[in-house]
């Protein structure tokens, strides 16, 4: 399915995957990495070795509060409470 851009539109998997934080579309990378099939731990590394590549506001890690926010509105993220990291999150291209 395309959207009306010619661009492939978002699968439904996909956008239930994007939260908004500090006001931006975002998507953290535990979900990134399932998508690519890496771990998170790779999929970070991967990322900081090209950081050049990528924009300053490109990503953020989220604060202890707005983890905690996170767990308790996605079911899925649940598992992130025992994670001794708070996780990265990836801004939209737009």
């Amino acid at each position: 399915m395309r959207n009306g851009h010619g661009n492939p539109a978002p699968s439904p998997v996909v956008d239930a995957r994007i939260l908004v934080l500090r006001g931006r579309q975002v998507t953290l990378d535990t979900d990134l990495a399932a998508t690519y099939g890496v771990t998170t731990g790779a999929f970070n590394q991967a990322v900081k070795r090209n950081d050049e590549r990528f924009p300053p506001d490109f990503r953020f890690q989220l604060t202890p509060a707005e983890l905690r926010e996170v767990i308790t509105n996605c079911d899925h993220l649940g598992r992130l409470k025992f994670s001794r990291v708070l996780p990265w999150a990836f801004t939209s291209s737009q």
